[in-house]
Formats: C-alpha cells, sequence, structure tokens
C-alpha cells in the first residue's frame, strides 16, 4: 500500500510539476496581453494542479477510463502494469517517447525497499517543521489581534464606513488599532477584521488612509484570506518542491496586482499615483502572517 502511495504520489507530482512549469511559462508570455484579473484567475489552476499528487488510486483509474486521454498524455501506467512491466511480463517500455512512464517504472522498482518509508519520514518530518513555523507566524498574527483596540466612532469610523459603502460590502468587518501592527492590514477567517497601525490617524492624510481602507477591504471582498489559508496548507504539502515555490510566489504577486488595479479602477485617475505611493510606503513592514498568506497587507504591484 505504501508502495502504491508513493507511485501515485511522485508520478502525479512529476505530471503536475511539468504543467505548472509551463503555466508559469504561458502567464510570463501573456503578462502584457492579459489583465490584471485574469492573471489572477488563472492561478487557481495552480490549485488544481497541486492537488494531483494526492488524488486517490480510484480517480487516476476514472482518468484512464473512456479515450484514456490521460494515459495517453502522461502515458501512466497503473502500480501493477508498471510491477509487471519490471518483471519482465510486458515488453520493455523504457524509451524516450514514453519518459513519464519511464519514471514510473523506476519509481515502482525502487519502492518496492526502503525507499517508500525513508521518502513518506522525510516529506512528513517537513510537514511537521513547517507546521511549526506557521503556528509562530500565527502567534505573532494572535498577538495582533488581541491587541487590537477597536474603532466605534470618529472620523476613522466614518471613512470606514464610506469605503465599504463604496465597494458595496455589507457583512460586518471590524475596525481596529494595534500599537503592535507595523503595517495596516487585513485577517481574519471567520471574523473579518482591518488592522491599523496605532496612531496612523496623525501620521498620514485621510486621502491615504482611505486609500488603505479600500486596499484592504478590497481583499476581504475578493477572498484572499480563505484562499491565502489553502495556500498555506498546499505549501506545506509541496515545501520540497521549487516550482510550487515559483508558483506560490506568482500568486502572491498576482493576488497584490489584482488588488492594486480594482481599486484603481474606482479612483480619479489624478489619485492613482498617490495611492501606489502609499502602497510602497507600507511595503517593506510585511509581517510574517503576511509571507504564509494568513493576512494582507499593502504592497506595490508588480
Amino acid at each position: 500500500m505504501m508502495d502504491t502511495f508513493l507511485h501515485l504520489f511522485l508520478t502525479g507530482y512529476l505530471a503536475a510539476s511539468v504543467l505548472i512549469l509551463f503555466i508559469l511559462s504561458m502567464k510570463k508570455g501573456l503578462k502584457r496581453h492579459i489583465s490584471a484579473e485574469w492573471q489572477y484567475r488563472m492561478d487557481f489552476l495552480f490549485f488544481v494542479l497541486l492537488a494531483v499528487p494526492f488524488l486517490p488510486a480510484g480517480l487516476f483509474s476514472l482518468m484512464n477510463m473512456g479515450n484514456g486521454w490521460f494515459d495517453r498524455l502522461f502515458s501512466v501506467s497503473s502500480p501493477n502494469t508498471a510491477a509487471g512491466a519490471v518483471s519482465g511480463e510486458m515488453m520493455p517500455v523504457m524509451n524516450g517517447d514514453n519518459w513519464l512512464q519511464d519514471f514510473t517504472l523506476s519509481v515502482q522498482h525502487a519502492s518496492s525497499g526502503l525507499i517508500a518509508p525513508v521518502f513518506l519520514t522525510i516529506w512528513l518530518t517537513g510537514i511537521a517543521v513547517f507546521a511549526v513555523f506557521t503556528c509562530r507566524c500565527s502567534r505573532e498574527l494572535r498577538l495582533v489581534t488581541e491587541s487590537m483596540k477597536p474603532v466605534e466612532g470618529g472620523e476613522l469610523a466614518a471613512l470606514f464606513a464610506r469605503c465599504k459603502a463604496e465597494l458595496g460590502i455589507r457583512r460586518n468587518i471590524l475596525l481596529g488599532t494595534s500599537i503592535l501592527a507595523k503595517s495596516p492590514m487585513a485577517a481574519g477567517l471567520f471574523r473579518s477584521r482591518v488592522i491599523l497601525p496605532a496612531g496612523i490617524g496623525q501620521a498620514m492624510e485621510w486621502k491615504e488612509i482611505r486609500y488603505i481602507l479600500l486596499h484592504e477591504l478590497t481583499h476581504l471582498k475578493n477572498g484572499d484570506i480563505p484562499l491565502g489559508y489553502l495556500m498555506c496548507l498546499f505549501q506545506a504539502l509541496h515545501w520540497f518542491n521549487p516550482l510550487a515555490d515559483l508558483a506560490f510566489i506568482q500568486i502572491r504577486q498576482d493576488r497584490a496586482n489584482h488588488c492594486v488595479a480594482t481599486v484603481l479602477k474606482s479612483l480619479p485617475s489624478e489619485e492613482r499615483a498617490a495611492h501606489v505611493k502609499t502602497l510602497i510606503h507600507f511595503a517593506a513592514r510585511r509581517p510574517k502572517a503576511a509571507a504564509l498568506f494568513l493576512a494582507t497587507v499593502p504592497g506595490a504591484p508588480v
């Protein structure tokens, strides 16, 4: 059973990695021809591909039914077929035309010993290390949210309400300030909140604060926080995959660009440069939680 899992996992991993590389190359070539919104929408293909190595064996069997498109596309053989080929019961297929099948046959042959348990041990250890790092980042974010002082009245609360109305947001979102917040941020998987650094009303002009509020509220409106937690899960599962890291970097850039582009569309042309300048001011103050997608902070468009 462990050998079968390793066989399907590495086969799906290689197939997904090849397609991720293809999509990254395609997005780079079409960057100037596709809007920020569609660049961001295309990133959802990454989640589908990153889930491929964890598909159950039965789903792989369904993929090989009918026209057998999956089998022809990647030349993937089942574990039993691979085992038969290695033992000499089938004709050799180790050739350049079926490169992925060659790889799966090698994996099936090698995993018959200690490779499978060793691989799983290393993989699970990496996930555990990533989980510890995630807990530390979550603790930092929790300290900020616990120190947040709600803003319930005054000019800042009124500005926040106007920004929500401007974006068509009706659900309840908390607004607060924190002495631990180095940068404005949106956070909260189940209880959405926008947190501003303490004293921001004295440090910035009201029009700049408006830009910040529009930016963070747009992140919440787009559902970027739940999506961020999903990305964090895939980061843990694919900690060993450099192509997955490239995909996450691309998603982070596209998420920021999409948010900025959405806000810029709602602003008069004479205010757009000031909005981007305000984002650059906070771009270097990214907390660890934002690096793990658990929160969003202002960032300059890429």
